[in-house]
């Protein structure tokens, strides 16, 4: 993969050495003609209650109604953040056209194997897609909100029946070079 270590060399060690790192980012926002942002895993996955969604499948009758308004509360409280990101990105540059970039549908065994486990738990099928299609509605409501432009890549027929090539780790969450080019 030529572009592997692109960031690494556009952005060293952002954010280690100094403020001056934010001050350069800024400035290539300022001139860019084009930004396209995903917003990844560690945005979100920490803002899930992990602990309440344990709860919730010891103490209430339905754990998959709970664990669907968990779900739509922390999309919620992102979403607020991921606007007012998107409106000062569009203050500093108000040219530049903007892509928000969704999700595709995380592959992968292990995956399946925790969808398993939720059903398990009582908390229903496809729970992980549930998960998907609530950030990609999010994303998208964001998009229209900032006036943004927002690309799908969530085309599950595709992820499905390539997912050998596009993942080749039972574990991993991250595509192969093929899956981040699709």
């Amino acid at each position: 993969n030529p572009e592997r270590r692109r960031l690494k060399k556009q952005f060293k060690n952002f954010g280690k050495k100094s403020r001056n790192d934010f001050e350069y980012l800024i400035s290539k926002i300022v001139l860019a003609n084009l930004i396209t942002i995903n917003i990844g895993a560690n945005f979100i996955i920490p803002r899930i209650p992990i602990d309440r969604i344990i709860e919730i499948t010891i103490n209430y009758p339905d754990p998959l109604l709970e664990l669907k308004t968990i779900i739509k509360n922390s999309v919620h409280e992102i979403e607020k953040d991921i606007i007012i990101m998107l409106n000062r990105i569009k203050d500093l540059n108000p040219l530049a056209s903007i892509y928000l970039v969704g999700y595709n549908k995380m592959f992968g065994t292990f995956w399946k194997i925790l969808d398993l486990f939720l059903k398990e738990l009582g908390m229903g099928n496809n729970i992980v897609e549930y998960c998907y299609d609530e950030i990609n509605n999010s994303l998208k409501r964001c998009a229209k909100k900032a006036e943004v432009y927002f690309i799908s890549t969530n085309n599950k027929k595709f992820w499905d029946e390539n997912s050998y090539m596009m993942c080749n780790v039972f574990y991993e969450a991250h595509p192969t070079i093929f899956g981040y080019k699709k």
